[in-house]
């Protein structure tokens, strides 16, 4: 990841955005770099095109990719968190 893109040249989470839509989340997506959205959508979906859309997922499932964006360093950025609200939690 870090030798594909620059995680420190994302967008910083800037608070929790209460105005967070689908297709708010759309266009997030089309800002940041392609490989960034690849490595996204292939390493927590299985089916890249789901990335624009709502899923169900039970608590402990969301707080892996919780878990997992904190190591990887994605968690402070605007996509990660974006994408993190596109998932309803059972």
């Amino acid at each position: 990841m870090a030798k594909t893109f620059d995680v420190n040249a994302l967008s910083k989470v800037e608070g929790d955005r209460e105005e967070f839509g689908l297709n708010s989340f759309g266009i997030e997506l089309m800002q940041v770099p392609y490989a960034c959205v690849r490595f996204i959508s292939s390493f927590f979906l299985h089916d890249e095109s789901e990335i624009v859309e709502e899923r169900s997922i039970s608590r402990i499932e969301y707080e892996k990719i919780l878990d997992i964006g904190a190591k990887l360093g994605l968690s402070e950025t605007l996509v990660f968190a974006t994408f993190c609200k596109t998932f309803s939690v059972k």
